[in-house]
C-alpha cells in the first residue's frame, strides 16, 4: 500500500457500518489501523452494529459471507452465469476500492462503479 492510502490512525465514519458491505469495510479499515466510527440509522441496525465495533475491537478483520440467504442455488447458478467472468463479486474486493477512491485531497462525485465481475444486466 503506497503512503497516501494508508489509513493509520485516521478517523473513518462508516455508514451502515455494522453489517454486510458496511462491516465489511469496518473490519477492513480497523485492520489497517483506522480509527471507526460506525454510523447506524435504526434501533433494528444498532445491535448489528454494536457486535461488528466489538469484532474490530477485539480481533480486526473478520472475513464474512455477503450473498443474501434468500437466493436458491438456481438463481445463485444464473448470477453466476450472467457474469462475464463466470462468479460473483467477491466483497473482500471492495473494500480496497473504496480505500483507492477515498484517498486525502481527492473528490468523486456523481460515479457509479460496478464492481461485479462483469455481471450485466442492461
Amino acid at each position: 500500500m503506497s503512503n497516501q492510502h494508508n489509513v493509520k490512525g485516521k478517523v473513518v465514519l462508516i455508514a451502515g457500518g455494522g453489517k454486510n458491505l458496511g462491516g465489511l469495510l469496518s473490519r477492513d479499515f480497523a485492520a489497517k489501523g483506522a480509527k471507526l466510527a460506525i454510523h447506524y440509522n435504526s434501533e433494528s441496525s444498532r445491535t448489528e452494529s454494536e457486535k461488528t465495533l466489538a469484532e474490530v475491537q477485539a480481533r480486526g478483520a473478520v472475513d464474512t459471507p455477503f450473498f443474501y440467504g434468500q437466493e436458491s442455488d438456481d438463481a445463485v447458478a444464473y448470477h453466476k452465469s450472467a457474469a462475464a467472468l463466470g462468479g460473483l463479486t467477491d466483497i473482500r474486493d471492495i473494500a480496497p476500492l473504496v480505500e483507492f477512491l477515498v484517498t486525502d485531497g481527492w473528490w468523486i462525485t456523481g460515479q457509479t462503479i460496478f464492481a461485479n465481475g462483469g455481471y450485466t444486466t442492461r
